[in-house]
């Protein structure tokens, strides 16, 4: 169960990467004709939303904080964006999980 999780936190963290630098445009190989970065924010966001109650429910509740931090910074994402405040919010959700993902190996 934790490892499925820990998957699900991993596959949340490439898609909002991957939306990132397509907002901030430092990405320009497209998978498809039509793609854009709000396809890959929603994606990020159902994953992120179901994994966090579905660690609620399971009782693994040390890895429902993780999730429910990455969602507020996908809707901070949402609300604004701009390349600049997507650049800083890149470097802030990659800090934040690198920072919870030692915490979750060291504890």
């Amino acid at each position: 169960m934790t490892y499925s999780l820990l998957s699900l936190w991993l596959l949340a963290i490439i898609i909002y990467i991957r939306a990132s630098l397509l907002a901030t445009g430092t990405w320009t190989k497209k998978l498809f004709k039509q793609e854009g970065f709000l396809l890959w924010q929603k994606l990020s966001a159902v994953i992120l939303t179901l994994s966090a109650i579905y660690a609620l429910l399971a009782g693994v509740k040390f890895l429902a904080i993780p999730f429910a931090i990455n969602l507020i910074f996908n809707f901070l994402f949402y609300l604004q964006p701009t390349p600049r405040t997507t650049k800083l919010l890149l470097k802030l959700f990659t800090i934040s999980n690198l920072i919870l993902l030692i915490i979750y190996f060291l504890g």
